[in-house]
């Protein structure tokens, strides 16, 4: 993630905002498609679209994102 990102996400979201609301990245797996939706409306839309959202939990997340809470669980539950 870049530095300037970090320190401030805000002017990259108002261009993805205004370039399109709706962009799609491939995460680092190279495999998996990440979603990122910019209005506020639109997000709210999708929330209620039961047809389109994912219903498994486990695909909401990255493979690096999903590394850590799995670890996590594991420690917790002594697996």
């Amino acid at each position: 993630m870049a530095p300037a990102f970090k320190a401030n996400p805000y002017p990259t979201y108002a261009a993805m905002r205004e370039a399109s609301p709706f962009h799609r990245r491939t995460a680092t797996d190279g495999k998996t498609n990440i979603w990122f939706i910019t209005r506020y409306d639109d997000v709210a839309t999708l929330l209620r679209d039961h047809k389109r959202l994912v219903k498994d939990v486990a695909n909401t997340l990255t493979p690096d994102a999903r590394a850590p809470l799995n670890r996590r669980l594991h420690h917790s539950c002594n697996c």
